[in-house]
């Protein structure tokens, strides 16, 4: 079933910050058929580079909770930090999003427990990811960063943190031509 265009998440371009940030969720949780050892079997002259190989020598790092507020940095925050956590403590596929879940608060809680908990052991984490995004933010959320960008000046900032809080702006637009980029960059001085 295709979904509509209007959707927030289908209206990301691939090479954005977010974009790209979803792109590669797919790729970070083991496969399905993955194995996920128990126990190391570390004992007396065990090689520790065979016993622990495939395995993580650190404590996963739990994501910062999630609430739902339609900002790019804590969105993106929340699935790669999500991703890593699931990744490093090898957590099997169908147990990621509900492991997750306890990080969700508020909007995204929300989300969760209408759309997702009655079939979390279904839902694939970059899935998951798409559906959060469109429940929480606007449908123009593109556009409104098209705006912000176009009301974008140097004012009482550094010329440095204006090319900063530019490029920051292309990363969440997307593909922008060169030239666009140093026209903006000349006019907003």
């Amino acid at each position: 079933m295709d979904r509509p265009s209007t959707e927030p998440a289908i209206q990301l371009p691939p090479h954005s910050f977010l974009g790209a940030a979803l792109l590669n969720v797919n790729n970070a949780v083991p496969p399905s058929g993955a194995s996920f050892p128990s126990n190391t079997g570390l004992t007396g002259g065990t090689n520790i580079h065979a016993a622990t190989e495939g395995m993580s020598l650190i404590k996963p790092i739990a994501p910062r909770d999630y609430d739902g507020s339609p900002d790019a940095r804590s969105y993106h925050r929340f699935i790669t930090e999500g991703t890593d956590y699931v990744e490093t403590g090898r957590v099997e596929p169908r147990r990621c999003v509900f492991v997750l879940s306890r990080f969700l608060k508020g909007r995204t809680y929300d989300f969760y427990t209408q759309k997702v908990a009655m079939t979390a052991g279904d839902w694939m984490l970059q899935h998951f990811f798409i559906e959060m995004f469109s429940y929480c933010f606007p449908v123009n959320y593109q556009m409104k960063q098209q705006e912000k960008l176009h009301k974008a000046y140097q004012r009482d900032k550094s010329v440095t943190e204006y090319c900063y809080e530019l490029e920051e702006l292309y990363n969440m637009i997307g593909t922008v031509a060169e030239q666009e980029k140093v026209v903006k960059l000349w006019n907003g001085l």
